[in-house]
């Protein structure tokens, strides 16, 4: 168990604030662009979709301890930071926060050498809990546990990326989308290859057969030869070895194998950002008998975005922009 004594900050009373993690090693809105099927209508999208969520770093340049890194984030804010917040019930901070993650999907959850949990949604948490003041505990379980622990009341909230599936409303609630999954196209770094319905037609994609990503190159980009893989490295593997020119995947997946490629691969073109197939996007799930949860997730939330710390936290994590134009 480790104690981490947070900063006291004085208001109408002292919260001591202190982020307690628990190991349990048992384990193992912006509204959706459509589908883009030209190279033009990618760009187009882009540009609309940056101008409605403005300019991150126009924002949050009062906070004094965030790192010059943030304002050149490329990131690509999905919090409407116009909305209007109301401050979380102070008997409701004063009961804590129990938190449920995950390991085993870096940047987002792993557990690193020292055996404590690290990634993006553990500093996620750290900055929720420094933000709102309040004592939290963090505990790591098996990602497929956490919809029945927080159903049974074990826990609060996960931070731990987990799928807004509808099968899940009726027992967890969502906090708003704080980062969007796109899906992108992957090739060979000395490629030539340009990205469009037209250009690709009879072109071989390798693609996780049955997946949204299958049945969204299918519908969008009807005449290229999709070939259907079992996993990732099947397509890694064809892509090596140039039987297929491109691969079509989320990106947050893409971006672990065009790290680790030593430069063999690229993105090209730009994101696919579509809610009817890829979802709604990732947020902090919350246990739904505990209404209140929401406002103070959000609350939480829109403040960090507004100070500009979820752009520093995204550039921490992201430093190729998952969004961007390549």
């Amino acid at each position: 168990m480790i104690i981490l004594t947070g900063m006291i900050r004085s208001q109408k009373r002292l919260y001591a604030v202190a982020m307690i993690f628990m190991l349990s090693l048992s384990i193992s809105n912006v509204p959706m662009s459509h589908a883009q099927q030209t190279e033009a209508l990618a760009q187009e999208q882009k540009a609309s979709s940056l101008t409605d969520k403005g300019d991150p770093a126009q924002t949050g340049t009062e906070e004094e301890e965030l790192s010059p890194t943030w304002g050149k984030a490329p990131f690509a804010n999905f919090i409407d930071t116009r909305t209007r917040k109301t401050a979380p019930d102070a008997i409701r901070l004063e009961k804590g926060l129990r938190i449920l993650t995950a390991d085993k999907f870096p940047p987002f959850n792993y557990i690193g050498s020292d055996g404590r949990p690290k990634g993006y949604h553990i500093d996620l948490a750290k900055l929720i809990c420094d933000d709102l003041n309040i004592a939290c505990t963090i505990k790591v379980v098996e990602l497929d546990a956490i919809p029945d622990l927080l159903a049974q009341g074990e826990a609060d909230i996960a931070v731990a990326g987990l799928l807004q599936h509808p099968t899940l409303r009726d027992t967890i609630g969502f906090s708003l989308s704080y980062l969007q999954r796109p899906a992108r196209f992957l090739i060979r770094k000395n490629s030539f290859l340009t990205i469009s319905p037209s250009a690709l037609a009879e072109k071989p994609v390798a693609v996780v057969g049955r997946t949204a990503h299958e049945a969204y190159l299918k519908t969008y980009f009807k005449d290229v030869k999709a070939i259907a893989v079992a996993d990732l490295l099947d397509a890694q593997t064809l892509l090596e070895e140039e039987k297929v020119v491109a691969i079509f995947a989320d990106a947050m997946h893409l971006l672990q194998m065009l790290s680790e490629s030593e430069g063999k691969f690229a993105f090209r073109a730009g994101p696919y950002l579509d809610q009817h197939f890829f979802g709604q996007g990732m947020a902090i799930a919350y246990q739904r008998q505990q209404q209140e949860l929401r406002g103070l997730l959000d609350y939480a939330l829109i403040g960090l975005a507004k100070k500009g710390q979820l752009a520093e936290l995204y550039a921490r994590y992201f430093p190729l922009d998952i969004y961007g134009q390549h």
